[in-house]
């Protein structure tokens, strides 16, 4: 007899193995379509994926590449999904429901913690099934094809405050209407223009970029180092602003300082009222009288909305310091006040050329608990920044055309979307003609890169404001429309004209929610405002037809329409006379017996009202007859 021995080895693991980073435990697969997932073996090798009962397996390519594009899934789970070659990999509580790719500037960006209500939403949010995926955010001069791996966090009281707040909100009512798992893909970075988020082939045939464009590609600088770089110039300008003493020690916070030769300006405060540079620490100072009754009792100072950074002096002495927008309120101990005069200095960090001292109708105090005292703070304070240093301003590469399309969107391309939801357009409020065919160019661009067809395409379209000029960036936000399966959000209503940041993010994500109703779910439902369809002449007026109007037009406070001018021969706008007429609007004035030129909603925060009866406002627009032949 002989005997035979069987040695049982495992293969070995190969050093090569890779799934791209997007792919992880928690992670929401689209429902109803075939989802790629891909990664690197060695050439030549098999790899195999096991999910739901399917069964799907390719070769690497002589690079090591492979792609297994798995058979459509309905929505459900909790799935297991092993990945073999060489080596295996599991990944666990997979989902299959709805895929939304969320991006843009800081107002998508705007997390939950910050917003209005987060409390409550953060405490309810135990919603297990709304997975949030953020994409790290890297600049490259080049395009990407990987990213470091990337956890999906499930949604609960501890990780709801760090998701957007608009895509919070979209995903529960797509989750709590729909009933499936939501994962929400998020791709943003704060102060970001849209060619930066645009590839170079969308790039190169627009006139405005075609020109930089060759100009990044020649060039070898490595823009990821030049990041770090700026990075750490960041932290050196906020040290001196958090660490610095130069006002101090010229003693601008001193109740006794002589003030008298700075300049003046009125409350609400601004950077441009000052007239300060994109970034820099200005001292604003004001001497308030607190009545004899009030000495020695501590007192409350709110100082209305701030922008970015404040440290807060009463005679003195720090009472208060924050950083980012909000209301400060800060309490000053009741040693400090002494009755007759008392001054109150702030060391401000204006970023971005937007810091400010109060918005809009901030009402700023110095009051008792009790209500006894209340002293207003509006009214004239005094400015000076020229004994603070000046700071130094980096390069920012994120803001270079092409960077986050290469860096952020380039490693994603390919996962199983519905659609994507876009909150940008403020990083190009200056150029809005260019705009105009950038904002298609990136929508087109995505979808062929993503090769899933025409897919849904949803913008916010720039809220009210009252220090921003955007009415002619919403007409190109709304030119996007013209693109199939494009929808626009119209939020004239719901924005808060005092701040670039609204901080009720609830209805913009709920309005977005409308409009993937109807384009993404196919509803036969309102989902949006009453949108312009035609000019015509009427009765020595302008006769403008709409459609999606829903129940029939009406206006949103029941008083007559606002928000229609006319223009004059000389080239002006005044305001107009405008009835409803069914689903037209005439509008007319006794100073224009025969108008040619019709706008709405053209300001930067308009007094306009008109609505559709399900209440969603009118878009923006404006419109002019043809000329006569």
């Amino acid at each position: 007899m002989s005997s035979i021995t069987c040695l049982l080895t495992a293969a070995p693991e190969d050093p090569k193995w890779e799934i791209a980073g997007m792919f992880g435990d928690n992670m929401v697969l689209q429902q109803n379509q075939p989802n790629p997932v891909w990664g690197r073996s060695s050439p030549g090798a098999l790899v195999r994926i096991e999910i739901a009962g399917t069964t799907s397996e390719t070769r690497t390519d002589t690079d090591g590449r492979w792609k297994i594009t798995l058979p459509s899934l309905p929505a459900g789970g909790p799935h297991r999904m092993k990945i073999r070659g060489r080596n295996t990999t599991t990944f666990t509580n997979v989902m299959v429901g709805e895929v939304w790719l969320v991006s843009g500037q800081s107002n998508m960006d705007f997390r939950l913690s910050m917003a209005t209500g987060a409390a409550a939403d953060i405490a309810a949010a135990d919603l297990p099934n709304i997975r949030n995926l953020r994409v790290p955010q890297v600049v490259s001069r080049t395009r990407l094809d990987r990213m470091e791996q990337t956890a999906w966090q499930m949604c609960s009281p501890g990780t709801a405050g760090g998701f957007s707040a608009v895509a919070f909100h979209f995903a529960r009512r797509l989750h709590a209407e729909r009933g499936v798992a939501v994962g929400i893909i998020n791709a943003t970075w704060s102060g970001t223009p849209a060619e930066a988020w645009t590839s170079y082939q969308s790039l190169a045939v627009l006139p405005a970029f075609s020109e930089r464009v060759q100009s990044i590609l020649a060039s070898n600088e490595d823009w990821a180092a030049g990041q770090q770089a700026s990075l750490r110039i960041d932290a050196e300008r906020d040290a001196v602003f958090e660490k610095g003493t130069a006002g101090v020690q010229h003693g601008a916070h001193r109740a006794d300082f002589d003030d008298q030769a700075w300049p003046v300006a009125n409350y609400p405060l601004s950077a441009a009222t000052m007239k300060l540079p994109d970034y820099a620490i200005v001292w604003l100072r004001k001497s308030v009288e607190v009545p004899p009754a009030a000495a020695g009792r501590d007192l409350i100072v709110n100082l209305g909305r701030c922008y970015e950074w404040d440290q807060t002096y009463f005679n003195g002495i720090l009472v208060g310091s924050h950083r980012w927008s909000g209301v400060r309120e800060y309490r000053v101990p009741g040693r400090l006040v002494r009755a007759g005069a008392n001054s109150i200095s702030i060391r401000l960090y204006s970023e971005w050329s937007a810091g400010q001292l109060g918005k809009g109708e901030d009402q700023p105090t110095l009051t008792a608990a009790d209500g006894s005292v209340q002293l207003s703070l509006l009214g004239p304070w005094r400015y000076d920044g020229s004994f603070e240093p000046t700071l130094i301003v980096p390069r920012y590469y994120q803001r270079e055309p092409t960077a986050l399309f290469n860096g952020m969107i380039s490693p994603i391309v390919g996962y199983g979307l519905r659609g994507a939801l876009w909150y940008q357009g403020e990083g190009n409020a200056g150029r809005p003609v260019e705009y105009q065919t950038l904002l298609p160019a990136l929508i087109q661009e995505w979808r062929w890169q993503w090769g899933q067809g025409d897919f849904p395409f949803l913008i916010v379209q720039l809220p009210s404001t009252t220090d921003y000029d955007w009415a002619e960036l919403r007409e190109a936000q709304a030119m996007a429309t013209q693109l199939t399966n494009v929808g626009l959000a119209v939020t004239l209503d719901i924005g808060d004209p005092a701040d670039l940041h609204p901080a009720d993010k609830r209805p913009f994500g709920e309005r977005l929610y409308r409009l993937a109703r109807h384009v993404a779910y196919g509803e036969d439902t309102i989902w949006t405002g009453p949108m312009f369809a035609g000019l015509a002449s009427s009765d020595s007026g302008l006769r403008i037809t709409f459609k999606e109007v829903g129940g029939g037009l009406s206006t949103r406070d029941g008083q007559p329409i606002r928000g229609f001018e006319l223009k004059t021969p000389a080239g002006d706008y005044v305001s107009a006379e405008a009835s409803i007429e069914g689903a037209s609007v005439v509008v007319r004035s006794s100073a224009i017996p025969h108008p040619t030129t019709v706008r709405y909603a053209w300001a930067r925060n308009p007094d306009a009202n008109l609505i559709n009866q399900e209440g969603l406002p009118a878009a923006p627009f404006r419109a002019e007859l043809p000329a006569q032949r």
